[in-house]
């Protein structure tokens, strides 16, 4: 008395499934469409970020390197300086043209450090 309602169940319950199955295919169909469709119209977009980050990587570089030169620069400029300035103090009381002597004996210094004096 029982199995024929439970064979009527079952076969509507697989109908159903199947049904859902069905139905399942037909959006993942959309989905793949859509989703290929996406990736025709946006294809070459990774170039064009690549090519940009490739500028960006590029000007950091460019700046570091700047940067590093007027540093490197400022340190001898820094040693230089000190440099003449050690000179021109030794010849501070050594007679009545001290000061020109001193500022020769900077000049000096200067220009052996190829700085301008």
């Amino acid at each position: 008395m029982w199995s024929k309602p439970n064979t009527i169940l079952k076969r509507l319950v697989a109908r159903v499934v199947v049904d859902m199955i069905k139905r399942l295919a037909a959006s993942g169909r959309k989905i793949s469409e859509t989703v290929s469709s996406q990736k025709a119209s946006e294809s070459g977009q990774s170039i064009v970020v690549a090519a940009e980050a490739l500028i960006v990587l590029l000007a950091i570089t460019g700046l570091a390197i700047d940067v590093g030169f007027i540093y490197a620069r400022l340190s001898k400029l820094t040693t230089a300086v000190d440099a003449s300035a050690l000179a021109g103090v030794t010849e501070l009381n050594r007679g009545p043209t001290e000061k020109q002597d001193a500022v020769n004996r900077g000049a000096e210094f200067l220009h052996a450090n190829s700085l301008p004096g």
